[in-house]
């Protein structure tokens, strides 16, 4: 588990449902941070990312992989699948700068960058470049 990578891959968006902002992470999707604010939302998550970190380094499991005792450390494996394509080497680039300056994985990038588009599609209700 890379803390740093939790948060820097956090996500705030507002719930117009639930009248309330959230504030999650693609690796860690079972960590949530609600709030009157995009500000409070953020501080709750990474209160929790702290503390499930802090469970982490104690050796106990959290959520549905504290059954897994026998595991290997490090973060439970996702349903996954391979993904081969073709970027401009100046993407790849800035998408393995990204991984490293963030400690996760090119994977993990990806699943970010869907989940920020996601949360602007959700904030201006289209997807960026898109006319209303």
């Amino acid at each position: 588990m890379n803390r740093d990578a939790l948060k820097w891959t956090a996500i705030t968006v507002f719930d117009p449902q639930e009248k309330v902002y959230i504030a999650k992470s693609t690796i860690a999707d079972l960590v949530i941070g609600v709030g009157d604010t995009p500000e409070e939302a953020r501080e709750i998550f990474e209160d929790l990312i702290d503390e499930a970190y802090i469970a982490y380094l104690e050796g106990k499991r959290v959520g549905p992989y504290q059954k897994r005792q026998t595991a290997r450390r490090g973060r439970p494996p996702k349903n996954t699948v391979d993904i081969h394509t073709q970027v401009h080497p100046d993407t790849k680039k800035e998408i393995r700068s990204f991984s490293q300056q963030a400690g996760c994985s090119i994977g993990e990038v990806i699943d970010y960058m869907v989940a920020y588009w996601k949360s602007q599609k959700i904030t201006e209700g289209t997807h960026p470049g898109q006319g209303s």
